[in-house]
């Protein structure tokens, strides 16, 4: 749907040879110059003039006032292409709302019959951590003893139990239980919470109330009035630009930390705009596809070709050589059980900061988890180790596109990554040093 509004100076009027593109509920009887070129260019690319198509009172069709006098113009306008001119459910300007301008707000209502809403299964959405609290000194020392106050609960490793995926799951609702008693989970804040007091709140609704006044019979008084109140308003934008200063020198001073991580995430919350969800996606004939399963599909295909690609074997001098290496590996200390110090070691290598796995544990969380923690995920690995299998969770990871550039429906114009579970990258370390 390709939409067009906005100023357009046009006066559109009722003649008879205009209703192909235009309704006949229009405020003027004859169009301007500006009109007649607006109807030419409807007609020429296939468009529809809706603002004159439904019938509402004077006062809700001009759409600028002109100055000094009570008389109102329709010079305002939204077009629509033709194929969705039935999309357009209604067009009348809002006297109520309060621009600070001559001209009216005009408000157009929409309701797309082809798209789909996709709502979120409720409780689906996977807890965003706040680890800034378990990084401080303070933080580390309360996770650890809430970490080992519970894991001296934990039977299934110390009974010797050779069912992994429970020793596991034992341990992962250990490690969150504790992290939900440190750790808060960060939400979405309403836009500009920061700065909009219940100060701004009362200057905006007295400003607004002043205009209504104003509209409903304009006097000099009223008038007066209004103009003091929209100074008085400048209080708010004074402290928007304040705010704005001091989440400035926040990013300098991060920066003259050396702090990378937390000033380019700053950077990105005071740059970022509003981001639409992509709910659409192209198929290999570049059709355009909204149905779910269908997307899925796409990117399941997409995802097989990326990930599963076919590299050439070695000679048969390297399979020999890489067989006989393997076969002296299993003779050799390779195949001892992993030691606490390569655990441990393999833990400490862990960088803060990185996005969890399916299991929603952050990197942090098995750092700082202490001694005790080590101990467990040790006796752990070493089970997995003898019996040469891993818990079910391990072997899943989620797959992320992160876009890169061009058209955002298309698969290719994305790098995947792949998030897997810290503890699991902890095993798969200690395999890797072998």
């Amino acid at each position: 749907m390709l939409i067009i509004m906005g100023d357009l100076i046009a006066k559109v009027g009722r003649e008879e040879c205009r209703h192909k593109v235009s309704g006949k509920h229009c405020l003027h009887e004859h169009s301007n110059e500006n009109g007649s070129l607006l109807v030419q260019f409807a007609i020429r690319n296939n468009f529809y003039i809706k603002s004159t198509t439904f019938p509402h009172k004077t006062i809700h069709m001009g759409t600028w006032k002109i100055p000094g006098s009570t008389e109102v113009n329709q010079i305002d306008h939204v077009l629509v292409s033709a194929r969705h001119a039935s999309s357009i459910i209604d067009v009348r300007n809002n006297r109520g709302a309060n621009c600070d301008s001559d001209h009216y707000l005009v408000k157009a209502k929409v309701r797309e019959r082809i798209s789909r809403d996709w709502k979120r299964r409720a409780g689906c959405g996977r807890k965003k951590w706040y680890s800034d609290l378990i990084t401080s000194p303070e933080g580390k020392m309360r996770y650890q003893a809430s970490l080992e106050k519970k894991l001296e609960e934990i039977k299934t490793i110390e009974s010797g139990s050779l069912d992994m995926n429970k020793m596991w799951n034992d341990v992962k609702e250990t490690i969150i239980a504790a992290g939900e008693e440190v750790m808060d989970t960060t939400t979405i804040q309403e836009r500009n919470v920061e700065w909009f007091d219940e100060e701004c709140s009362e200057k905006i609704a007295k400003k607004n109330e002043a205009r209504r006044r104003m509209l409903q019979r304009e006097t000099r008084g009223s008038y007066e009035k209004y103009k003091e109140l929209q100074k008085e308003y400048k209080v708010c934008k004074k402290k928007k630009k304040e705010h704005l200063q001091k989440q400035l020198e926040e990013i300098e001073q991060l920066n003259r930390q050396d702090e990378k991580r937390k000033f380019y995430k700053a950077m990105d919350n005071i740059r970022k705009g509003y981001h639409p969800r992509q709910e659409a996606c192209r198929d290999k004939d570049g059709k355009v596809l909204f149905n779910k399963d269908e997307i899925m599909n796409i990117w399941v295909d997409y995802f097989k070709d990326a990930l599963n690609k076919e590299y050439p074997s070695c000679n048969d001098q390297g399979k020999l050589d890489l067989a006989l290496n393997i076969e002296e590996s299993d003779k050799g200390e390779n195949s001892e059980m992993s030691t606490y110090g390569e655990v441990e070691g393999s833990i400490a290598k862990l960088k803060n900061g990185r996005a969890p796995g399916e299991d929603n544990i952050l990197p942090e969380m098995i750092k700082y988890g202490g001694k005790q923690l080590v101990k467990k995920l040790h006796k752990l690995i070493c089970v997995i180790w003898r019996e040469e299998k891993m818990p079910e969770d391990w072997e899943t990871g989620i797959i992320c596109p992160i876009f890169k550039k061009g058209d955002k429906l298309d698969c290719n114009n994305y790098r995947d990554i792949t998030l897997l579970d810290i503890v699991y990258k902890v095993f798969s370390n200690v395999l890797n040093e072998r």
